[in-house]
């Protein structure tokens, strides 16, 4: 291809190699420091190139191998050294050894379990400098690759993302899907159009290929909503689309830059909070089973994630400037032990900093929860989002005594909680698909949730899981909201009590009642003791409905009999 292209300088990080000099960016001459092949033993391959998962028998370690392919010696310093500068940086794989057989001296490298890509391709810019065109996997080349376009910089890698990120939300992978380099160019223009190719080959006076006449032709350039279908249609918003528009350009000086990018509407999480939304972090999930060990641990964790998302301050903030307003703990494996002291922390300092920051858990319904029940009862919660799925007291049991057990959770929350005000929110998958278990139709949830929320102080609301979910199902969120709003009322009213008040010292046969402390229990077998929402105790075990009742002023919350 023959071409005599206009100069292009990066718009940012042009000089930054310059100013750092030889010893960052100068690799012909790397003097690297060959570890024991013997220390490392293969468990495994990982996929189809040359990766292995093996371990450290001297620590243990699990790790990944690379064996580099026989390349340019120069090649494979420059990766060496790139993976060397990089090493301590935020979500940068760590480059733990450089081993070679040898026999081959084909060199191997060690770096930590995390593994995504190599760094084989890197490469270190420097302004008006031509790079090899053959990199990079055909289907997310850049424009300027695909027009023999060398003095290309940063902004090749923005046109990569933007390509996965067109995967993502419109759910085609690939999104432009080539047979080959030339073919790749011409599904770019079937969606961007000629008119702009044409004024960027201008622009940087590069010549295309001839074999591109009889190829491109004239296309339009699509608008992006015609990529919108009913299955994609959850991923895809406003922000989302100008996101991609302004990553997707010919003209690689008109693309975001990774900065501008995460300053992008689409990010913007106090966009979010200016329409009164809190924005939280997750910890957890159903496969974390990480847990803490210490005290000191904890104290050390909480700090970590107060500067990195909260009010402090930290040079590697994923979310920039943003600052969240709390954490939800999902703490499904693992353990729960000295997350209390993680919550206190993160109190301690928002209570300093003069803001308010939110803490909210998401239990199994299974009360109490096995992996929450220490923390909740440790800490202090503002809402629970109790998972009413994938469990026997799920919602598909609502209305079994023997099941369904909101108020066992209304009664957690305003008798055994360290706040005593915590709101209990009813989680509910928001589609078929979203859940093994418990998924209910719009109307059965929302009967649920208008008769919980008439008889439980302590009911929040309703949590959906997920908005992608809710959305593919014509918009399950804004049914359960607008049913509640259609219900009306202000929330719950004590009834008055319909049973005689326990009295202490008396024994009460199996099925007999007694009001205590503002609520109605029934003895499960003969009972003499004290009332109380023990599992494994004497009173209503039999039945899981739980209702507060007003008796002598008394306000407080126990299980409903089911009548």
């Amino acid at each position: 291809m023959g071409r005599s292209p206009a100069k292009s300088v990066a718009r940012v990080y042009a000089d930054v190699n310059g100013r750092l000099g030889p010893s960052w960016h100068e690799y012909d001459n790397l003097q690297v420091q060959w570890g024991s092949q013997d220390h490392y033993e293969i468990v495994r391959k990982v996929g189809r190139g040359k990766y292995s998962e093996g371990v450290n028998i001297m620590s243990e370690e699990k790790c990944i191998i690379k064996v580099l392919k026989p390349v340019k010696k120069k090649k494979i310093k420059r990766e060496i050294k790139i993976l060397q500068n990089l090493a301590g940086g935020p979500n940068i794989v760590a480059l733990l050894d450089v081993v070679r057989d040898p026999a081959s001296k084909i060199p191997s490298l060690i770096t930590e379990k995390l593994r995504l890509i190599d760094w084989g391709l890197a490469e270190f810019y420097h302004p008006k400098t031509e790079y090899n065109v053959r990199v990079a996997s055909r289907y997310f080349k850049g424009p300027e690759l695909l027009v023999d376009f060398q003095e290309y910089d940063y902004s090749l890698d923005m046109w990569s993302y933007g390509c996965m990120f067109a995967s993502m939300i419109f759910r085609k992978e690939p999104f432009f899907h080539g047979h080959d380099n030339y073919d790749q160019l011409v599904k770019i223009t079937k969606v961007l159009g000629t008119d702009d190719l044409y004024v960027y080959i201008e622009k940087y006076n590069i010549r295309l290929d001839s074999q591109y006449d009889e190829l491109l032709g004239r296309y339009p350039r699509k608008p992006w909503t015609r990529f919108i279908t009913s299955e994609n249609q959850r991923y895809i918003s406003n922000e989302a689309i100008d996101f991609l528009d302004k990553l997707l350009r010919y003209d690689h000086q008109e693309r975001l830059t990774a900065r501008e990018a995460q300053g992008q509407p689409y990010f913007a999480i106090s966009a979010c909070q200016s329409k009164g939304k809190l924005i939280t972090l997750s910890l957890g999930g159903v496969t974390g089973a990480v847990g803490l060990s210490s005290d000191s641990q904890a104290s050390a964790f909480a700090d970590l994630i107060w500067n990195l998302f909260l009010g402090g301050k930290s040079s590697t903030r994923p979310f920039g400037t943003a600052i969240l307003d709390g954490i939800d703990l999902d703490i499904e494996g693992g353990t729960s032990n000295y997350y209390a002291t993680f919550v206190d922390r993160i109190r301690s300092l928002g209570k300093a900093s003069g803001r308010k920051y939110y803490f909210s858990a998401a239990p199994q319904c299974v009360y109490p929860d096995a992996a929450l029940g220490t923390v909740l009862n440790a800490a202090v919660f503002d809402a629970v989002y109790v998972q009413f799925y994938n469990n026997n007291c799920g919602l598909q049991n609502f209305g079994q005594a023997a099941s369904w057990n909101f108020g066992s959770w209304d009664y957690w929350a305003r008798s055994v909680s360290r706040s005593k005000t915590t709101k209990v929110y009813i989680g509910a998958p928001a589609s078929s698909s979203a859940a093994g278990g418990g998924p209910v139709d719009i109307g059965t949830l929302s009967r649920i949730a208008t008769q919980m929320r008439k008889s439980f102080p302590s009911f929040g609301g309703v949590m959906l899981w997920d908005a992608s979910q809710a959305y593919a199902n014509n918009r399950y969120d804004r049914a359960i909201k607008n049913a509640l709003v259609a219900a009306g009322g202000t929330g719950f009213t004590y009834p008055p009590c319909s049973v005689p008040a326990y009295s202490s010292g008396s024994g009460y046969s199996a099925g007999s009642q007694g009001s205590y402390g503002g609520y109605i229990w029934q003895a499960k077998w003969y009972a003499s003791g004290q009332p109380s929402n023990t599992p494994s105790g004497e009173w209503s075990a039999r039945t899981h409905w739980v209702i507060p009742c007003q008796y002598l002023a008394i306000e407080s919350i126990f299980r409903l009999i089911d009548f």
